[in-house]
């Protein structure tokens, strides 16, 4: 019976060190068929956006956008009466948004142009609705966009506005002294 026992176990030895080397294999070729596929990956980049024409942007009021943000993500918006809250580095802003915070990105047309806002300016933005994922704020980290510090801060954002026109104005009723 001595014999039944030892050679079970150098049968399951066998088997043990073969499915290892199976799985090893096939994380192998597994590894090398994702660099095949990340290398046959093309990055085409548009500039529809950047040239559309503002003008037809649909006005959508503050409140009615502040109940579905994500329910505008299909077209063209503009959104006036915004009063921005807070700064996140120099190429985005908080604005309110139905007592809310909302997160507003420029676009890099308007960062080109040295487009920059105030701390409680009021403002009209007219851009495109966008989900918010991780993947977007780390490639705002790492094109500089975006402090690391700040990555936090935009992740809390379910969608945000990639806005192509940023315009201050003067609230009403305020002198024009």
């Amino acid at each position: 019976m001595a014999s039944g026992k030892n050679s079970s176990g150098a049968a399951g030895t066998l088997l043990m060190v073969g499915s290892f080397l199976v799985i090893g294999g096939f994380l192998y070729w597994l590894a090398g068929r994702s660099e095949e596929y990340v290398a046959s990956i093309t990055v085409e980049t548009t500039e529809a956006t950047e040239t559309r024409d503002l003008s037809s942007a649909t006005v959508v009021p503050a409140d009615v956008f502040g109940v579905n943000p994500a329910g505008q993500s299909d077209m063209l918006i503009q959104i006036n009466e915004l009063t921005i809250q807070s700064l996140l580095d120099s190429e985005a802003f908080f604005v309110e948004v139905a007592g809310q915070p909302y997160l507003i990105k420029m676009s890099a047309a308007l960062v080109s142009d040295s487009v920059s806002v105030a701390m409680g300016e009021n403002v009209s933005v007219t851009g495109n609705v966008y989900q918010m994922t991780d993947s977007i704020v780390d490639a705002w980290v790492a094109m500089g966009s975006l402090s690391e510090a700040n990555k936090i801060v935009a992740t809390f954002s379910e969608t945000f506005i990639e806005a192509m026109d940023v315009t201050t104005y003067s609230a009403p009723g305020a002198s024009n002294q």
